[in-house]
């Protein structure tokens, strides 16, 4: 044990001072917040923190999770509308169907309603940025200055409990020491002198060394046992409380709530760039900076269901938050009256199970003294008893000791016919050992003086758990549930992040990624005849959804086309936009020109918000006022009639689409029905894993084959829905120096088909005398096939 002398005590300042016996502790003032949530109702169930016990907690944890609950099935039932929106999206009307989630491409160009449904996602982000500074300001950082608080009151109390290691360590070993001093003492007293010769001793020193006996006895074992053993037991155990509690407030790491609130912040920033860029992006035709199709992608696959995830999580964090703030404000609540914590602490005390913990218990009264701002009515008593008991025994040994001194020890021996020398240091030893034990009492009663003790317990309870603590709760529910609530309505009105018509992957194919501007397009009713001097021997036109420097929609939902029985919801706008007005003839039995064929597409596709302009190319020139058909009716149609549908999904791959599998089971449905193809004569290539494979080698083969099949008298149709692409010109024909592409499925392993691929395969060897009609729904289409006549559909038609 360490040995201290008593010298490093007489330094210390003497409790009992009037500032001491005149404190009054911190008097707790409830907060309104605490007041709220302590009220809230519990249906049914009980509001006393205080009964958290084996009977009773389940009972309290069910009323303190009500708000919880309640916040969790509010974000379900928000989340299951906007799931049952996607699902049934047909049932929504055309002019809110971005509630679906689906582009704005059921909106006039000239409607209102997609700049408004952008502008509010901009103010909801703005709104997140704003709730998240308030819930890093007044939360995070309110709960790191309550950390701090509990930090600095368990530093304090270890402080407390270190030196009272200090001092019980002390009074253990000169206990033990005086303890055994006192026992040869008494033992040797009674022979300290022979009863005759006790007259020459003196009436007062015989009285007092009677009285000693029995004052040594009331000493005991110097409380050994009944006090510092059990105080040495406590001091161990608290000390390795502070640990313990230190170590809790570490694994309470504040920063990571950043993991909840800088990714929020990113995604939310990311959103707003896009949502901006869609403003900007609206449609318009002739912007350098378009939303690339690589970024779409990257919103509608990781962004936003990251950005989703988080909004629902924020919820449930806030739903964890309002649990910790009910609970927080019942311990701040309770109790008699106006309620402090005071008793529910006490009540947790009692419940603990310690040793001397219980009601009336020795550490329950400790504690109960200095909680209560040191009320004299709780005082331990036995320190007083004691240490009163400890003095009247030094007293008593000083006296002792002085009177042999005085008397000389010789003498003294002479008169008792007895050496007294040893009783003399045996006195005198327990004299030092006893104002050891006496300055220790001292000692241990300014260690645990109460002005020290209660100021850490009202800073750690009534500062720290009860003011900041609560308010950094209350906070940080009310930003979190704002914040869930904004980042909510953006996930509601996710269609503000994407424009208003879909780009294709071109941007991925071409070498340098920019746009060729359409430099090419004559006035209306007019031919360009191209500088290729190439020869074409059959008949070929060509419709195509958009002109090179365009891109081509993937329709969501083509439910506004109002085509009968389409194969499914999704389709190409070009292949829809045709097959709308062909089937609008045919109840009608009216025949169209090909130049009113292209004016309505055109017209269609404006309607629905989509800026692609479909043209026509041919390898003749083309009277536009001559009726559109597959099928030629001057009487040269005397062969077979033949027709190729490629349609390419990219399932499973980066740009993946939804609609062109449907346009090619459309389009089969309408030449079968109105122009009599027959099933044997058309070859499917699809990739749903039911058809032949559209790689690049098949759909080249199948090109091919169709050349070698066909005869002059032959009708032919082709029909394409996919990707389309542009890569740089690798001979110099073009004059805009880049080549239109087809995508295959492959085209990451073995490249697209270029322009001149087709001519080479396609155009050029198709046999003289057959009449090909080919329909290419895919981006930078154009001029696909390179013909030398072209066609641009006007904007209205002329008057």
């Amino acid at each position: 044990m360490t040995e201290i002398t008593p010298y490093d005590y007489y330094d210390v300042v003497t409790p009992g001072t009037a500032d001491e016996r005149d404190y009054i502790g911190e008097t707790y003032q409830q907060s309104d917040v605490i007041s709220y949530w302590h009220g809230l109702g519990r249906g049914g169930n009980t509001d006393d923190v205080s009964s958290l016990n084996s009977e009773g907690i389940q009972e309290y944890i069910n009323g303190a999770l009500i708000i919880s609950i309640l916040l969790l099935i509010f974000i379900v039932i928000w989340g299951g509308i906007i799931i049952f929106l996607r699902i049934y999206d047909d049932c929504i009307p055309g002019k809110i169907k971005f509630l679906s989630g689906w582009r704005f491409e059921n909106t006039s160009s000239t409607s209102l309603m997609p700049f408004i449904i952008r502008i509010t996602f901009i103010f909801c982000a703005i709104c997140v940025y704003i709730f998240t500074m308030i819930y890093v300001q007044k939360g995070i950082h309110g709960f790191e200055d309550a950390t701090k608080i509990a930090q600095a009151q368990n530093t304090r109390f270890r402080d407390v409990v270190e030196e009272a290691d200090r001092v019980v360590i002390t009074m253990l070993a000169n206990g033990e020491e005086a303890s055994g001093l006192k026992d040869r003492i008494k033992r040797d007293i009674p022979y300290l002198c022979p009863k005759r010769n006790i007259s020459n001793l003196g009436t007062d020193f015989l009285f007092t060394l009677n009285k000693y006996t029995n004052s040594l006895d009331q000493l005991g074992d110097f409380y050994i046992d009944q006090r510092w053993k059990p105080a040495e037991m406590w001091v161990e155990r608290l000390l390795n409380i502070t640990v313990k509690f230190d170590d809790t407030i570490d694994e309470i790491n504040l920063p990571l709530f950043a993991i909840h609130w800088i990714p929020l912040i990113v995604l939310t920033t990311i959103l707003l760039i896009a949502t901006l860029l869609s403003i900007y992006d609206n449609g318009r035709e002739d912007l350098k900076i378009r939303l690339a199709p690589w970024f779409q992608w990257c919103l509608k696959k990781i962004v936003f269901p990251l950005f989703t995830l988080w909004s629902i999580g924020t919820f449930f964090l806030a739903a964890a938050v309002a649990f910790g703030l009910v609970v927080n404000s019942d311990l701040c609540a309770g109790g008699p009256g106006a309620g402090s914590p005071d008793f529910p602490f006490m009540r947790l005390v009692d419940s603990s199970g310690l040793e001397g913990t219980r009601t009336g218990g020795a550490v329950y009264k400790f504690i109960k003294y200095y909680s209560r701002g040191c009320d004299k009515r709780f005082r331990d008593k036995g320190s007083t008893f004691y240490e009163g008991n400890l003095t009247r025994a030094l007293s008593q040994t000083e006296y002792i000791t002085d009177f042999i001194l005085d008397k000389g020890t010789i003498e003294m021996s002479d008169d008792c016919g007895n050496d007294v020398t040893g009783l003399m240091v045996a006195l005198d030893e327990l004299r030092t050992h006893m104002q050891y034990l006496k300055v220790g009492t001292k000692r241990i009663r300014d260690v645990l003086r109460c002005k020290r003790l209660n100021n850490i317990y009202t800073e750690l309870f009534y500062n720290g758990l009860c003011y900041h603590s609560v308010n950094a709760l209350a906070w940080s529910y009310c930003s979190l549930l704002a914040i869930g609530f904004f980042s909510m309505l953006m996930v509601t009105l996710r269609s503000s992040i994407l424009p208003s018509y879909e780009y294709s992957w071109s941007e991925e194919f071409d070498i340098d990624g920019d746009n060729v501007s359409d430099d090419q397009t004559m006035e209306e009713d007019s031919y360009e005849l191209e500088s290729n001097t190439m020869a074409f021997p059959a008949i070929v036109r060509m419709i195509s959804g958009c002109q090179d420097s365009q891109t081509s929609a993937d329709v969501s939902n083509v439910a506004s086309f109002s085509l009968p029985d389409p194969a499914g919801r999704a389709g190409g706008a070009c292949t829809s936009a045709l097959l709308k007005v062909l089937y609008s003839l045919i109840d009608s039995s009216c025949e169209i020109s090909w130049e009113d064929l292209l004016i309505k597409m055109r017209e269609n596709l404006n309607d629905d918000g989509y800026k692609q302009i479909p043209q026509l190319t041919s390898s003749r020139p083309t009277d536009l006022k001559s009726n559109f058909e597959l099928v030629p009716s001057d009487g040269s149609a005397t062969g077979a009639k033949r027709a190729l549908l490629i349609a390419i999904n990219y399932v499973g791959q980066k740009g993946e689409l939804t609609g062109c599998i449907n346009d090619a089971l459309n389009m089969k449905k309408y030449i079968m029905d109105v122009w009599g193809f027959e099933e044997e004569n058309i070859t499917m290539i699809m990739d749903d894993g039911e058809h032949m494979e559209p790689t690049r080698e098949n759909i080249l083969n199948a090109y091919n084959d169709l050349v070698i099949q066909s005869e002059a008298g032959d009708s032919i149709f082709c029909h394409y829905s996919g990707h389309g692409g542009k890569l740089r010109d690798d001979n110099g024909d073009e004059e805009d120096g880049y080549d239109e592409t087809l995508v295959p499925v492959d085209y990451a392993r073995s490249g697209q088909i270029r322009d001149d691929d087709l001519y080479e395969i396609l155009v050029g060897c198709m046999p003289r005398g057959v009449y090909m009609t080919c329909l290419m729904d895919c981006c930078h289409s154009g001029t696909v096939l390179d013909l030398p006549y072209k066609f641009v559909a006007p904007e209205r038609r002329r008057k």
